[in-house]
């Protein structure tokens, strides 16, 4: 009996080193992403389209600081130090934030090509006899040519009530946040499968 309450204490500490391993490479691994994403901001800073700049960077800086704030809840939780809980919202706001950015980002870079297609195919007088039919026709080529932004609107309103569930935007249901949450993972590694489908800059 002491032997196996002793192996059984000697299991139970190799498992937890082993979770905690994990749990710290992790951690450094979503660091190392947040300082990603502040030299991103510090790039984007530059771009000339003022809709862009704005999107691109303010996203950047809020994803840089929902990484860093859950590098500090993941201190709490392995109990190095106490971490009040009102950090867990601080940090599905940040990345609420960053969600909502990309969005406006990704439609604004539809509406682009909205307009270009628009310009291409039919004259204003065109347009006027058959409104409606046309703007439809037009949404349609709009998303067929330009996938890379239909992809990315997909995953990022997808991501949306992962953190909103938590600020009680969304419902908090786990069928409909994991569904989301699915179907989120599947269009990032097709956006990582082939790196052409991935909205630039």
């Amino acid at each position: 009996m002491r032997f196996l309450k002793m192996n059984t204490v000697r299991n139970l500490d190799t498992g937890s080193i082993q979770t905690w391993t994990y749990a710290y490479i992790f951690s450094v691994f979503r660091l190392g992403r947040s300082m990603e994403s502040m030299r991103a901001a510090q790039t984007t800073i530059n771009l000339l389209d003022p809709v862009l700049r704005t999107t691109l960077t303010v996203g950047h800086l809020n994803r840089a600081l929902f990484l860093l704030v859950d590098h500090y809840i993941w201190l709490g939780k392995v109990g190095i130090m106490k971490v009040d809980k009102k950090w867990d919202l601080t940090s599905s706001k940040f990345y609420f934030a960053s969600i909502v950015l990309s969005i406006i980002r990704d439609l604004y870079a539809l509406y682009v090509t909205f307009v270009r297609v628009h310009h291409e195919c039919k004259s204003e007088d065109e347009v006027g006899r058959n409104s409606l039919r046309l703007k439809l026709i037009l949404l349609y080529y709009c998303f067929k040519n330009n996938p890379e932004a239909t992809i990315d609107l997909l995953r990022n309103v997808c991501d949306l009530p992962l953190p909103g569930s938590k600020l009680g935007y969304f419902p908090n249901h786990n069928g409909f946040v994991g569904l989301c949450g699915t179907i989120s993972s599947l269009v990032g590694v097709y956006q990582v499968a082939f790196p052409k489908m991935k909205l630039r800059p």
